[in-house]
This record gives structure tokens, C-alpha cells and sequence, in this order.
């Protein structure tokens, strides 16, 4: 990060302004709410670095910085999607075999059945319920964070956590006694 960079006063008052806005927008692009702040971030650090001048409360400022925010989200998916693919192509060079590595394997096997059944089931879900989940138990999401970015009532995020948490025992329920 560049320490020559200095925030303005216009630009501090249009981040407090717009940040919540920009982050229930980003949420269309970007579940991961860690992600999303990284993006929001990103954006003011340009509009800094590049010393534009805004006018917090314009609806001019307001669509440019949304504008951004698109942008370095459809940016931020792209590498995303490379970096993901670049992991895709690892190559294995060479695997030990010793005579506990069938043990391994055999605990390993169970394990990833565990891990594939846990992904299906959760992805088994509508997409929204699916979502939801996601940012309450993979990102630690509170319910009020969620409700904010999606616009879902309490009860009904409640409900999806339930209905999800049901599924899964019932299908992890054969590998447990």
C-alpha cells in the first residue's frame, strides 16, 4: 500500500455515505462479505490514489462510485476464476506408500465423502438459502449482516438455517452412529 496517499475530506464523508450502499450492491457479485469490504476498499484507495475530487450526496458521485465498485468487482471475479483455475493445474509428482498408507487412504476416502456430501447437500438448496448459509457459517455472518445485505426477515434466515442444518444430519446421519 502506498503511504504518500492521502484520504480527503470529500472522500472520507462519500465512503461513510456510500459504503453500505456499495456493499448491499456488491452482494449481486459477491457473497463473501470479506471479500466485498476488500472490494469497497479498493475502490476509495483509487479514487484516492488517481486525487478525484467527489461531492458526497450527488447522485453524480454516487452512480460513479457504484460505477467503480462493478468494475473492481467483475475485476476482482476474473482473478478470482484465474486463480482458481491455475490451482486446478498442480501437478502430483510423487505419492510415499508405506503400510499405513492404506489406512490413510481409507480414512481419507470417508473423510471426502463427508466433505462431498456436506457441499451437495448445501448446494442442493435454491441458491438464496444456499447463500445465506454460506455467509453464516463460512464467513461468520450475524444475522443482522445478512438480513441487511439480502433484505431477508430474521425468522425467514432462521427458518433456511434450520431447514439446511435438518438436511445435512439426515444425510451425514450413515456415517455417524
Amino acid at each position: 500500500m502506498n503511504s504518500d496517499i492521502v484520504f480527503s475530506k470529500s472522500v472520507i464523508d462519500s465512503y461513510n455515505m456510500y459504503s453500505e450502499q456499495i456493499n448491499k450492491f456488491l452482494y449481486k457479485f459477491i457473497k463473501c462479505s470479506f471479500a466485498r469490504e476488500e472490494v469497497i476498499q479498493d475502490v476509495f484507495l483509487t479514487i484516492c490514489e488517481k486525487k478525484l475530487t467527489l461531492e458526497p450526496g450527488s447522485s453524480k458521485t454516487r452512480n460513479f462510485i457504484l460505477t467503480i465498485a462493478k468494475n473492481k468487482a467483475l475485476d476482482f471475479i476474473r482473478k478470482d476464476k484465474i486463480n482458481f483455475l491455475k490451482t486446478i493445474d498442480i501437478p502430483i509428482d510423487e505419492v510415499y506408500v508405506d503400510k499405513s498408507f492404506y489406512e490413510n487412504l481409507d480414512d481419507n476416502y470417508i473423510e471426502g465423502e463427508i466433505i462431498f456430501t456436506l457441499r451437495d447437500t448445501i448446494n442442493s438448496f435454491p441458491i438464496d438459502e444456499n447463500e445465506i448459509y454460506k455467509e453464516m457459517m463460512y464467513y461468520d455472518s450475524s444475522i443482522s449482516q445478512i438480513n441487511r445485505y439480502t433484505g431477508k426477515k430474521r425468522y425467514t434466515i432462521e427458518k433456511i438455517k434450520k431447514k439446511v442444518d435438518r438436511k445435512i444430519k439426515e444425510n451425514l446421519s450413515k456415517y455417524y452412529k
